[in-house]
């Protein structure tokens, strides 16, 4: 597991209480109960915990956690690329 997917797992169940058993893949953040505050909010959680600017667009409910996994870990490898 990398460490957004580890920080977006953590976020997902600890802070917005999603089953863990329903964070999969495929899963959109719309159908795991999210609403716009919610979106807003994960992107600042995920941004403190992984360091590095996330923008609330990245989390739109229609995004699954699968695409923002892959979208948040280029952007982590690209941040301390450029360090």
């Amino acid at each position: 597991m990398s460490p957004v997917h580890a920080a977006l797992h953590r976020a997902l169940t600890a802070t917005f209480e999603v089953p863990e058993s329903r964070v999969v893949p495929d899963a959109s953040l719309e159908s795991l109960g999210l609403d716009s505050l919610s979106l807003a909010e994960l992107a600042l959680v995920l941004q403190e915990e992984l360091g590095f600017q996330v923008e609330e667009h990245e989390t739109a409910g229609d995004a699954t956690v699968g695409e923002l996994t892959l979208a948040l870990d280029a952007k982590r490898a690209a941040s301390a690329a450029a360090r």
